[in-house]
């Protein structure tokens, strides 16, 4: 077992069956599965922004209608999850 804070993490990535864990530190695959996760994880600060991914909005970066930059990393934003993602930006900055 891995213990890991929620302000650690990153984004979190699916893949299959899995999950992978990017935190500031390092990285932690575990069996579950994505969307499980992210019912699990709502009410917090995370936000679906693909299919295969689930990002920690007090690590954006940068973020437009087609990607999000967390870190180093530049994740895409999938079209069905746009809307999301412009629901929150749009709350954060009223």
């Amino acid at each position: 077992m891995v213990k890991l804070l929620l302000s650690d993490i990153r984004y979190i990535q699916g893949q299959k069956d899995y999950v992978m864990f990017h935190t500031t530190e390092r990285r932690v695959m575990s069996l579950m599965n994505l969307k499980d996760l992210a019912t699990r994880l709502a009410g917090h600060q995370f936000l679906r922004v693909h299919q295969s991914y689930i990002v920690n909005t007090t690590h954006l970066r940068r973020c437009s209608t087609e990607e999000v930059e967390i870190g180093d990393e530049i994740l895409p934003v999938s079209q069905s999850y746009r809307y999301i993602l412009k629901a929150y930006l749009a709350k954060i900055t009223s």
